[in-house]
Order: C-alpha cells, then sequence, then structure tokens
C-alpha cells in the first residue's frame, strides 16, 4: 500500500491504528504505507509489520487534521492530492 491509498480509505481506518511509511528519502503519495497496532510502551518505533518504515501519524490525528481544514475550506470536498499535501506537510513541521 502507498500513502494516497492509505490517505484515500482513511475513514474505515481504526483510530488506535498508526500510520508508518517509509521516507525514500521524502514521504511522498507514492511512499510505501501501513498500519499497525502502535507499540506499548509509548515508543514511535516501528512494530515488525512495519520494518524499515518510519512513524508517520496516528489515524486519529490524520482525520482530527483533515476535518480542521475541511471546516477551514467551508466543507468544500478536498481532493486526494490535497489531502496527502496536508498530511505529509503536517507530519514533517507540526506534529
Amino acid at each position: 500500500m502507498i500513502l494516497a491509498e492509505l490517505f484515500a480509505n482513511l475513514e474505515t481506518l481504526d483510530d488506535n491504528l498508526t500510520i508508518y511509511a517509509r521516507a525514500d528519502p521524502e514521504w511522498s503519495p507514492t511512499s510505501e504505507a501501513t498500519v499497525c497496532v502502535p507499540p506499548d510502551d509509548g515508543t514511535t518505533v516501528p512494530p515488525l509489520a512495519a520494518a524499515g518504515m518510519d512513524y508517520f501519524l496516528e489515524v486519529y490525528i490524520a482525520k482530527e487534521v483533515l476535518q480542521g481544514w475541511a471546516r477551514s475550506a467551508g466543507g468544500k470536498e478536498l481532493s486526494l492530492q490535497r489531502i496527502c499535501d496536508i498530511l505529509i506537510n503536517y507530519t514533517q513541521n507540526d506534529a
């Protein structure tokens, strides 16, 4: 799976999951990605299922970020490219 596919289905994902993605060298919509249950110890170290990937963002936070953008856009639907840009930028700069 890639980030764009994951983001396209974000609303169907459990809020308790965490997104992990491979930065090569940066995250992009085509970066390999997965969602997993985060480690119990509270670290951002990827579980075995996400080996070789980096922590990206918790699913519930990604949803909250997009809901905030949707409100500021007056409910206008965001394109998948815009969703990718928003979440990658948020992860790189604000998270």
